[in-house]
């Protein structure tokens, strides 16, 4: 907690000079902008994680965590963001409305990294709300306990630390956002970390994003059909039997697949939850069978799957 009270003070200095958490930074996360400043933009914070020999904690737990050497990990990104609740945003407007666009949640995403971590800055009892929310969690058994070594689990799948400096360790594929902020200020310290080719298997996370944009076309396709008219000629024989015409008269939407499919929310979700489990389960090469003459990364921005 003393450490995450340091790098908190020296954040907050930085924020208050350069105001970069006055709104979000679409350069650097373009397709899900997070109100933030890239570590290596602040020196005094950079030195004082390098005192704390940060980078070689984060990857040693990383390497025992996940079996991966730490020779084989680098930052993709490394930043620190902060989220405010609307009772702020909206006492930020009111003093400066030109200069105030805060963020209290992420949406739900996936990064472009194998691997990230968020590192809670902020004390918890000075804010309501928040934490990591991860799809695959919600509904699951709903864990809370007093001893603040422990992390709560809420049922909407929200994992909260329950002191500052503590770490949420996790694959970048699964689907997670920030959940909503409802009181209070929370600021937290995430990596985004490339993990090098010879560790993971070729062609699983293609797989697993193909499953994913799948479902996605048969949500979009639905949607498309119900704009048109009952009983509208659609002519477009790539969505229909192939035994038919091109032409097609009838209800909306015209395929029983896209009807059942694209308008069942739980079943998009369990199907996309199916993909995500299937590539964490097997992306990982075991060490004993990794190729040494692979030296690419996995990288990227984040990712809209």
């Amino acid at each position: 907690p003393d450490q995450a009270a340091r790098a908190l003070q020296l954040a907050k200095a930085h924020a208050l000079t350069t105001g970069c958490w006055a709104r979000p930074d679409s350069d650097r996360h373009a397709t899900y902008a997070t109100v933030d400043f890239p570590i290596d933009s602040c020196d005094s914070l950079t030195d004082y994680l390098e005192s704390l020999q940060f980078d070689q904690r984060i990857f040693q737990r990383l390497s025992t965590l996940y079996g991966i050497h730490v020779d084989d990990l680098s930052y993709l990104d490394l930043f620190c963001a902060n989220y405010k609740a609307k009772e702020i945003e909206n006492a930020d407007a009111t003093t400066d409305p030109d200069n105030s666009m805060p963020m209290d949640h992420l949406e739900l995403h996936r990064d472009g990294s194998l691997l990230s971590f968020t590192i809670l800055l902020t004390p918890p009892d000075e804010f309501e709300g928040g934490g990591t929310e991860f799809d695959a969690l919600r509904g699951k058994n709903v864990m809370v306990d007093d001893d603040k070594d422990c992390f709560e689990l809420t049922n909407e799948g929200v994992i909260r630390p329950r002191q500052a400096g503590q770490a949420v360790f996790h694959s970048g594929k699964l689907l997670h956002g920030g959940h909503v902020l409802n009181k209070g200020e929370r600021t937290v310290l995430v990596g985004f970390v490339d993990v090098m080719a010879l560790n993971y298997q070729p062609g699983i996370l293609a797989a697993a994003c193909r499953d994913w944009g799948r479902i996605d076309v048969m949500n979009y396709l639905h949607r498309r059909q119900s704009k048109l008219e009952p009983n509208q000629t659609f002519a477009h024989a790539k969505y229909l039997p192939s035994a038919n015409s091109c032409l097609k008269h009838g209800p909306i939407p015209f395929l029983d697949g896209i009807a059942r499919r694209g308008n069942n929310p739980e079943y998009q979700r369990r199907k996309k939850l199916e993909a995500e489990d299937w590539l964490l389960r097997n992306i990982v090469i075991p060490p004993e069978q990794r190729n040494l003459d692979q030296p690419q990364l996995l990288s990227g921005d984040v990712t809209i799957l």
